[in-house]
């Protein structure tokens, strides 16, 4: 009996450490110059996954320049042989490159592996960069590499992958480009502001005012003045973040862009506790009006199921009234 007691505990012990081992998000995404050679560039998307998680899906979506770089070839590889309807192409006029992956034999737990390469022809000869887009915390993002759990995609990438700068020379660089006639083109552009920004259970929405012409860039962190993330929102002048962690703080800031990819100075920084709306700087009612409205498209699944909670809510009260 005491044998069989000890089997038991001891299957019980691996299949709790096998769940915990499912969602730790520690796999990394980075991109990684493959080739920069005259007008001809060559970028890998880089997967590492140190735990070796069986990885079922990835989504891989790039902002660039077109008017720099042009989109020539994507080119993917057989750890993930299945391509998503339209998610291997360049969208030149949505300024992104779509790359949205898949194991055919249900998974694959590859400790490293490059996922994509993508070619461009370079067209202007000054700083370029490309940046990773739309990273959230769950796997409605367009930025996440997913494993299966009870039958529901998790996305187990660690956090935001930081995107890459290369210079005339081809060399990769951090920070901004201090062209004299780039530094003109972003005193043109002014100061985003405006910026307010409302709460509700593990989201932020963003409101701020707009001008004509321009494009808007959304940063934000767990640190003042430190922002991992980046959200580009296009010419919208309201955006609805989510997989946000209720109960923490999180700095936000914006910049304006321009059809060239100029960069504004960064707006005023504004800071939220998430589902804490007491600390909004706007009224919740134009969130509730608005919010079908962005572009990202989970914020309206979102709202839907706050009402439905809310229902919920009300008809269990409303049978413990009756049943007293």
């Amino acid at each position: 009996m005491k044998t069989k007691i000890k089997i038991l505990l001891i299957i019980i012990t691996l299949f709790g450490f096998s769940k915990v081992k499912a969602f730790t998000a520690d796999v990394e995404m980075k991109l990684e110059t493959a080739k920069n050679v005259g007008d001809e560039l060559e970028i890998d998307i880089k997967l590492i996954n140190p735990s070796e998680q069986k990885l079922v899906s990835i989504r891989s979506w790039l902002s660039y320049d077109p008017t720099k770089l042009e989109g020539i070839e994507i080119k993917t590889y057989e750890d993930f042989d299945l391509v998503a309807p339209g998610e291997k192409v360049f969208d030149k006029d949505n300024k992104r490159v779509k790359i949205g992956l898949a194991n055919s034999l249900g998974g694959v737990s590859v400790r490293e592996t490059v996922i994509a390469t993508v070619k461009f022809k370079v067209l202007a000869s000054d700083d370029i960069k490309l940046d990773f887009y739309d990273y959230q915390i769950s796997e409605l993002g367009h930025t996440n590499a997913n494993i299966i759990e009870d039958n529901l995609p998790i996305n187990v990438l660690k956090e935001s992958p930081e995107g890459i700068r290369i210079t005339g020379t081809g060399v990769p660089v951090g920070g901004e480009p201090k062209s004299v006639k780039k530094q003109e083109n972003i005193e043109m552009l002014g100061i985003p502001e405006g910026l307010k920004i409302t709460t509700g259970p593990n989201y932020a929405e963003l409101m701020w005012d707009k001008k004509d012409g321009l494009g808007y860039n959304i940063y934000y962190s767990n640190q003042s003045g430190y922002y991992m993330h980046m959200i580009d929102a296009g010419g919208l002048d309201t955006y609805h973040v989510t997989g946000l962690n209720d109960e923490e703080t999180y700095y936000f800031a914006i910049k304006s862009y321009d059809i060239k990819g100029n960069e504004s100075p960064y707006s005023d920084e504004v800071a939220i506790v998430i589902n804490h709306p007491e600390t909004s700087t706007a009224p919740l009612n134009k969130v509730i009006a608005g919010s079908h409205l962005t572009k990202n498209g989970p914020s309206m699944i979102i709202f839907m199921v706050g009402v439905s909670g809310v229902i919920g809510y009300l008809l269990i009260n409303k049978n413990k009234l009756l049943n007293k």
